[in-house]
C-alpha cells in the first residue's frame, strides 16, 4: 500500500513539473532583451568599459568581459559593480 502511494506520488509531482514547464515555454521570449540597470559610476571610461564588459558577458565572450571588468576598475576603483 505504501509503495503504491510512492508511485502515486511520483507521478503526480512528476506531471505537476511537466505542466509547470510547459507554461513557461508557452511564454513569448524577448531575445537578447537587456535590462537597464543603474551604473553607480562618475567615471565615463569606467562606464564605458563597464557596458562594453556586459555586452560581451551576454555573448559569452568571458575573456574580454574579464578584461573590460578590470579596466574599469583600474578607472574607478570606487565601481562596486565591476567587482562582479
Amino acid at each position: 500500500m505504501l509503495r503504491r502511494w510512492c508511485v502515486y506520488l511520483l507521478v503526480f509531482s512528476s506531471l505537476a513539473a511537466s505542466a509547470s514547464t510547459k507554461s513557461n515555454l508557452d511564454q513569448p521570449t524577448q531575445k537578447n532583451a537587456s535590462i537597464k540597470l543603474p551604473i553607480t559610476t562618475s567615471s565615463a571610461q569606467a562606464r564605458t568599459s563597464f557596458e562594453k564588459a556586459m555586452r560581451e558577458f551576454e555573448q559569452y565572450r568571458i575573456p574580454e568581459t574579464l578584461q573590460d571588468l578590470r579596466a574599469a576598475t583600474q578607472a574607478d576603483p570606487n565601481f562596486a559593480q565591476a567587482f562582479i
